[in-house]
């Protein structure tokens, strides 16, 4: 029994050791509830032309952090300037044709003053699992629809939560482009 002591006791190390390999490698990661606010640098700097993502969730979630840093952090106008230039990378080339930068910086100055006259803030937000978006065609286009969640805190310190549909349009290069949104009930999909 003395001869096998040292060679269990290494064994049962090799094995704890291996466990917690495992266990750290292949824990499931939250992936849905997302509450670290990006950076302006974050965000503005991030390059679209060698690093686009590569599903409409991934989209969604870099445009959703554009809407989190503007509605919930202090900035200089230009910032916004900044911020929508770096969303039009993200957009449908017909959203784009409809509104141009002068009117989506003013119109989302304006959202942005009416949003926190209201003196509410953007808890968090959650994105949809991969399964849950949902892929169709229209009009000969692959299209994608990314439904995210908006927890919003009031200023009684109450929480409400708001729901945003998200549709994408896959563009001639097979990139997710944000072809428009808008607010729905929590049944739609």
């Amino acid at each position: 029994m003395k001869k096998f002591k040292p060679v269990i006791i290494v064994l049962i190390a090799v094995l704890a050791i291996l466990g917690v390999f495992i266990y750290v490698a292949y824990k499931p990661q939250a992936e849905s509830a997302v509450t670290e606010p990006s950076t302006l640098s974050q965000i503005v700097d991030k390059d679209y032309t060698r690093n686009y993502p590569g599903s409409p969730r991934a989209v969604t979630q870099d445009y959703v952090n554009m809407i989190m840093f503007l509605y919930n952090e202090d900035y200089q106008q230009s910032d916004v300037t900044s911020i929508a230039k770096t969303a039009r990378k993200i957009m449908d080339e017909e959203l784009l044709g409809i509104n141009s930068l002068d009117s989506q910086v003013k119109n989302l100055q304006k959202d942005v003053v009416n949003f926190r006259s209201k003196n509410e803030k953007i808890y968090s937000y959650t994105m949809p699992e991969l399964s849950e978006v949902q892929y169709f065609t229209y009009q000969g286009a692959e299209c994608a629809g990314v439904k995210v969640s908006y927890f919003i805190k009031t200023k009684e310190g109450k929480f409400s939560k708001s729901f945003i549909q998200y549709l994408l349009r896959r563009d001639m290069d097979r990139k997710w482009k944000i072809y428009g949104y808008k607010e729905v009930t929590s049944d739609v999909k």
